[in-house]
């Protein structure tokens, strides 16, 4: 059935869209329900008992309760072939989520003549405990509020499922720190964890991360120079180590058995048994990252203009990431840690403020340079695959050498101009499927002759070669001004939203304005072939995301306590604009492309784009 809207008018549809693309207001209409809903606590309580001067010990317990409810229901719909309902559903969730943090620590703070040391010794302790239960059901008797639950499943005539769970995982840590203060020039700071977590197998589940740092403020000094020009000088450097697991789950490490398998017995008859489905690796331990950093600060005309320089070496090590085996194993591979990830690069940062009467100003700007490296991979592996675009493309990869999760595609040369060019290809090359003028010449990359899957190679990165920001802000008689911009530069974007399995979904104008003809040749994909799949899987579908964008452009006005009343103590209202202005070259919708998760950086799978926001705003004291 199609939908119509509350004043009976249908929602819109495309006889070109297809897939998971349809009309958005239509999609919003088939949600109804309370959605999420959920109570929650949040509590924390501690004591403090002063031992002696300078020595105490402190208890912290910290509770949070989450209660919720998740219910949804949606008619009978039509939007496309794929996105289709031809009885009402309803899903409803049940859920309790519960953490608690109890800390424990000694705290000593001593000065003795010019040095100054601080000692914290201490242990925490973390539970998360998770449960839901869950059911969904078609066949509604009737598609309104007052029947869009489970009971209302018509019996007999369509069906219910269930389901439910529980996970628990526990964090034990020992910690301490040491900082030392000489003088107020010279800065030293030591600090230690020793972290366990039932997310791993015995004897993986602790780690030791140390962290060690120095600072010298030079300018305080006797030697250095008094005068107005260098007014600060600190020096910095840092190393430290940081376990992490955040993209581990409760039982990962383990096998796991799956329900849903039918097999014929001695009588023929289908029976559903159970069957392994996840291998097990006790042998997954921590995702570590290990960084070291040297840095500078300046001051100059009294502070008014400040330079920041710092140069970082950030390894990260036994990445945690869901493992590769062949199809013929027959199960889904575990987590592993696949490798070690290289992040390095330098910071700067500059700013100047002005304070001095009655106009007041600041900038501020600072810049990036990163460079992203696979520095190990698993040595059972060439490549570790990431996620696919479409069916039959796998468009991110992880390899030693190249950035982690690049774009792995067809390289090409340009498109064939006529057809005396094809010929000539076609003489040395074998490639599957027709060839004509306007097609992708395709780079034979292994030179075996023949264009196959192993031809794909690195054909962008998602990573951006530098980041920027850049903030002004202005205060003049009450009035306030400010302004923020960031932007990227070098990055790629792969457009994942053109696939060959959605050849009937509309497709942004500029692929098809001024097409490739053989009177106006040109290299430009846009006006290739686009039905050549060639030109799907290559690096026609890679593009420059670089970007600029004012994420605020913000006005205000303050009411000072001398201009209002004895009532209103002061006042201040604004407007701002939030993601309103963007200057880039790339024609999608967003050059902030969405990714769902680490191996999708960079594709832009037709999300929807980040909302431009009018805000008001007044605020009050009385």
């Amino acid at each position: 059935p199609l939908l119509k809207d509350g004043v009976g008018n249908y929602y819109g549809l495309s006889e070109f869209v297809n897939g998971e693309i349809y009309n958005p207001l239509g999609g919003v209409a088939i949600r109804n329900g309370s959605g999420t809903t959920s109570d929650r606590i949040l509590a924390t309580t501690f004591a403090e008992f002063r031992i002696m001067n300078g020595l105490s010990f402190t208890t912290r317990f910290g509770v949070d309760n989450e209660f919720g409810n998740f219910h949804n229901w949606s008619p009978a719909y039509y939007f496309t072939i794929n996105s289709q309902s031809s009885t009402a559903n309803v899903e409803q969730t049940q859920y309790r989520n519960t953490s608690n943090l109890w800390e424990n620590f000694v705290n000593y703070n001593r000065d003795f003549g010019n040095s100054s040391i601080g000692l914290v010794v201490g242990t925490s302790i973390y539970t998360r405990k998770n449960n839901y239960v869950t059911g969904a059901g078609t066949g509604l008797i009737k598609e309104n509020d007052a029947f869009g639950f489970l009971g209302s499943v018509q019996p007999g005539v369509e069906y219910t499922t269930s389901n439910g769970g529980e996970s628990v995982q526990n964090l034990l840590s020992y910690f301490g720190r040491v900082t030392y203060d000489y003088m107020d020039k010279y800065f030293l700071s030591l600090v230690l964890r020793h972290d366990g977590s039932s997310l791993l197998a015995d004897g993986n589940q602790w780690g030791t991360f140390p962290s060690v740092s120095a600072g010298w403020i030079v300018s305080r000094e006797n030697f250095f120079p008094q005068s107005s020009f260098i007014s600060f000088m600190k020096l910095r450097a840092s190393w430290g180590k940081n376990g992490s697991l955040a993209n581990l789950y409760p039982g990962a490490w383990r096998s796991a058995i799956g329900f849903g398998n039918a097999y014929p017995d001695a009588d023929g008859n289908l029976q559903i048994v159970a069957e392994p489905t996840i291998l097990s690796n006790p042998e997954l331990t921590w995702e570590t990252s290990v960084q070291t950093d040297f840095g500078i600060d300046l001051g100059f005309f009294n502070n008014r203009l400040s330079l920041t320089f710092d140069y970082f070496n950030k390894e990260t090590q036994d990445l945690l990431n869901p493992g590769i085996i062949p199809n013929y194993v027959g199960n889904n591979a575990p987590t592993v840690n696949l490798g070690d990830i290289s992040n390095k690069g330098f910071e700067f940062e500059i700013g100047y403020r002005s304070y001095e009467g009655a106009f007041k100003w600041d900038v501020s700007a600072n810049f990036t340079r990163i460079k992203n490296e696979v520095t190990r991979l698993d040595p059972n592996l060439d490549f570790a695959p990431g996620t696919g675009v479409g069916v039959g493309w796998t468009a991110t990869a992880f390899e030693k050498g190249l950035p982690a999760w690049y774009f792995r595609g067809y390289e090409t040369d340009g498109i064939f101009q006529n057809q005396a060019e094809v010929d000539e290809y076609l003489s040395t090359t074998t490639i599957t499927g027709d060839v004509v003028p306007g097609d992708p010449r395709v780079v034979d990359v292994n030179g075996d002759g023949e264009i196959t899957p192993d031809d794909q190679t690195f054909i962008g990165s998602p990573h951006p070669d530098f980041l920027y920001g850049v903030r002004i802000g202005a205060e003049y008689k009450g009035f306030d001004f400010a302004v923020f911009l960031q932007g990227t530069v070098g990055n790629d974007i792969l457009l994942g939203y053109n696939r060959t399995d959605r050849v009937t979904t509309n497709k942004p104008s500029f692929y098809f304005e001024d097409r490739w003809t053989e009177g106006n040749p040109s290299n430009d994909w846009f006006r290739a072939n686009g039905d050549n799949i060639y030109a799907y899987n290559s690096d026609f579908m890679v593009v420059d995301g670089s970007y600029a964008r004012i994420k605020q452009l913000q006005l205000g006005y303050t009411i000072s306590p001398k201009a209002s009343n004895s009532f209103l103590r002061g006042a201040r209202f604004y407007v701002s604009l939030e993601d309103f202005f963007t200057f880039t070259s790339y024609q999608g919708l967003d050059p902030e492309a969405g990714s769902f998760n680490d191996n999708s950086q960079g594709i832009d799978r037709g999300v929807y784009p980040l909302p431009r926001k009018l805000m008001f705003g007044l605020s009050a004291s009385f």
